[in-house]
């Protein structure tokens, strides 16, 4: 089944600007929030190399301090994704479209056409932040021995 997108865009507006920045932001966010697992498994190593010389005294960063601010890009696209809704309000009165194209349009068609894309990116970007701090959780708790966590 195949979604008709256009549907839920201001008329004559093309979804591949708001696809592509959508497309754009995952990706760099995601990089972006790799340095978890590059700060964890440095701190692993260290912990690794500390508890042969005192396995007493080792311990590894607890998990909210470590992942930091990994996952504020998501937070940002998530908010970037909202203000698109601002744009595609705008677009209705942008080049030789006017207020009159608005009211043309019934305003559950228009809130439909400017809140509804927008609305469920930002969702979307927040459930794969979910899923993704799942994911380090699981990684941190997974791999680091239980007397080594704080």
């Amino acid at each position: 089944m195949k979604i008709n997108w256009e549907r839920y865009l201001p008329p004559g507006m093309s979804f591949k600007v708001q696809g592509m920045t959508l497309l754009i932001g995952v990706t760099l966010s995601f990089g972006y929030s790799l340095r978890f697992l590059n700060t964890y498994f440095e701190q692993y190593r260290i912990l690794v190399s500390e508890a042969e010389n005192a396995p007493n005294n080792a311990a590894i960063e607890a998990f909210l301090p470590m992942l930091g601010p990994a996952l504020n890009g998501f937070y940002m696209l998530a908010a970037v994704m909202l203000l698109f809704s601002l744009w595609n309000w705008r677009y209705f009165y942008q080049e030789s479209k006017s207020i009159y194209l608005m009211k043309r349009i019934c305003k559950k068609e228009a809130y439909i056409r400017i809140l509804t894309l927008p609305v469920l990116t930002a969702a979307a970007v927040l459930g794969l932040t979910g899923i993704i701090f799942l994911i380090y959780r699981g990684i941190y708790y997974g791999l680091t021995p239980e007397i080594y966590i704080r």
